[in-house]
């Protein structure tokens, strides 16, 4: 899509081992001409929102928010492919009691994230208001990796 807009992409900046983290920045470039977001959006500043969720997720309010609205929004976007099978799988696993309270806290982050509309890039500019969303789950499940 960038490259169709008109916008260079460095080709030998690509391949999957850069991942998604690395394509914020080509992406912000396209996202600055709309002027309809937040121009300050980084992965540090996605970070710290996560923080801030994570905490939110250990409550009794954030885990109702995630087991009865998560299903809702997932149904709203009517999506598919790895983004939303990372999603869902991620529920699954925040419902199950027997996943580690830290880990809950974290994958809560992620869940409450993709459930809010209060995103660093407005989800109502499909699909690139997914992004910051994508940019969690990456975030989370590599967190997790990590712990293991």
């Amino acid at each position: 899509l960038i490259e169709a807009a008109g916008y260079k992409i460095d080709n030998a900046k690509r391949g999957a081992e850069r991942g998604i983290l690395d394509s914020l920045e080509s992406i912000k470039t396209v996202l600055q001409h709309t002027k309809l977001f937040d121009l300050d959006v980084t992965t540090e500043r996605i970070e710290q929102e996560m923080v801030k969720y994570e905490q939110y997720a250990r409550t009794d309010e954030g885990h109702r928010i995630i087991c009865k609205e998560f299903d809702l929004k997932i149904n709203q976007i009517n999506g598919a492919g790895p983004f939303i099978e990372h999603l869902k799988e991620m529920h699954i696993q925040y419902c199950d009691e027997i996943t580690p309270e830290n880990d809950r806290s974290l994958i809560g982050s992620a869940l409450l994230y993709f459930i809010s509309s209060a995103d660093l890039i407005p989800d109502y500019l499909f699909p690139i208001g997914y992004l910051d969303d994508a940019i969690v789950v990456y975030l989370v499940l590599d967190r997790l990796k990590q712990r293991t």
